[in-house]
């Protein structure tokens, strides 16, 4: 049974290459108005930019419909209040490799040292 616990679609708004070679940076941005990067190596970037996408956060394995699957663990969560809002980048790493995550609801419903896999799905 999927247990997934964030899922959004949204848009490829940049790849860019990073300092370390071989690696690039893949910026989402969902229409829950949350941003996602994603380091990958450039041998596995199947992604292209302005493609749309769909990004699933899930606590377990049992994820159907998507191209890619990867385990990620969080290790840091910063809350950021802003009037009644609340706001959070969570951090998590695929391997070493950064994942940021701005959200509004995320953040909620995970914490350090958690293991999520990371779904994508290209359209």
């Amino acid at each position: 049974m999927e247990k997934v616990i964030y899922e959004a679609q949204g848009n490829v708004d940049s790849i860019k290459p990073t300092e370390v070679r071989g690696i690039s940076v893949i910026e989402v941005s969902t229409e829950h108005g949350d941003t996602i990067t994603i380091e990958l190596p450039s041998d596995l970037l199947k992604f292209k930019e302005k493609e749309r996408v769909r990004i699933i956060f899930s606590k377990s394995e049992d994820v159907e419909d998507v191209d890619e699957l990867f385990n990620c663990v969080v290790y840091k969560v910063e809350r950021h209040r802003k009037g009644k809002e609340e706001r959070a980048v969570i951090y998590g790493s695929i391997g070493g490799l950064q994942v940021r995550v701005h959200t509004k609801s995320l953040h909620r419903k995970v914490k350090v040292n958690d293991l999520v896999l990371i779904g994508v799905k290209m359209y």
